[in-house]
């Protein structure tokens, strides 16, 4: 297993962290840019040379259907918050597409068509319980993303 850091950077996201699939720590995206710096220089004095791992969404950069241009500029407010906490930390980050994280944690990914948007976040949710039981009241609709993608990377599958 290795150090890690991955994110959901979402207005709705999370930060997730640790050493093994089960050391796990998390919060919510942080508020602020000195927040984001600050926590990623507290994870990084905790755990020695993590890597970062932020959830790539390409859609939005490119103009999903349905999503305002408010919601695009969120979330790319967010990534940057994410980007500049990493580098002020110099700390490398890299991106992992849903299709990739999904894919590497077992989600079924024929679901996702069948399911509504909300629906489909709380199946996300029930699947982060089920391979997360010992903090299965913890996960909510904010940190099932980020802890997904954090399984996917320390899943040795």
């Amino acid at each position: 297993m290795r150090p890690l850091i991955t994110v959901d950077p979402g207005k709705g996201g999370a930060i997730v962290w640790g050493k093994t699939l089960q050391d796990i720590n998390f919060c919510n995206m942080p508020q602020t840019e000195m927040d984001a710096i600050n926590l990623f220089e507290d994870i990084a004095d905790q755990l020695e040379h993590p890597e970062v791992w932020c959830e790539q969404i390409t859609g939005f950069m490119a103009g999903l259907a349905g999503v305002s241009p408010k919601a695009m500029f969120t979330f790319g407010r967010q990534y940057e918050r994410v980007r500049m906490a990493a580098l002020a930390n110099l700390l490398t980050l890299r991106e992992i597409t849903p299709t990739k994280w999904m894919k590497a944690a077992g989600i079924p990914l024929g679901q996702k068509k069948m399911l509504g948007a909300t629906q489909w976040k709380n199946y996300l949710k029930q699947q982060c319980q089920l391979r997360f039981p010992e903090i299965s009241g913890k996960i909510t609709l904010k940190n099932a993303d980020a802890l997904l993608i954090y399984y996917a990377l320390q899943n040795p599958n």
